[in-house]
């Protein structure tokens, strides 16, 4: 049996106050994020953001702590391959992508659109782990904003 590895991001983005994920449509039809296989010499990091550039223009930056795999297998060529893809999650300072020769399209979609568009199980899961990791890293500062803090509420 064969084995890839390959790495990406899970890239969003903020628009008018909603969290918009990118999806870019694969030659096979599904929506999946950017991602591509590791070169000799990269690490998974720095192929996701070479996977990134190359196949959606977007400089991006990532967001410490998230980090999934995700393994699954495949038939190149009449044989069997297992893949590992390692996922990051990525901010997009803006949304104008130029997508590559790779893709057929792409999109920014809300949660629940990116998650019902997802063809494949593991990967519906990278996105609901990365929705949970933005959901709880905004959430005490967005309390204490709305809330008064004690360091907001003195004069």
């Amino acid at each position: 049996m064969l084995e890839e590895r390959s790495a990406g991001a899970v890239v969003f983005r903020a628009s008018n106050g909603v969290r918009m994920y990118l999806l870019l449509k694969y030659p096979s039809g599904h929506w999946e994020f950017p991602k591509g296989n590791i070169e000799p010499g990269e690490s998974p990091i720095e192929t996701a953001l070479r996977e990134v550039k190359e196949e959606t223009g977007l400089d991006v930056k990532f967001i410490d702590g998230f980090e999934r795999r995700i393994t699954y297998y495949y038939r190149r060529d009449g044989q069997l391959v297992k893949k590992e893809v390692t996922f990051f999650l990525a901010e997009a300072p803006e949304g104008d992508v130029r997508i590559s020769w790779e893709h057929q399209g792409y999109k920014w979609a809300r949660y629940g659109e990116a998650m019902n568009d997802i063809e494949f199980e593991n990967s519906r899961k990278v996105l609901e782990d990365a929705e949970e990791f933005l959901r709880r890293a905004e959430g005490p500062g967005v309390l204490d904003f709305y809330m008064g803090s004690d360091e907001l509420s003195r004069p």
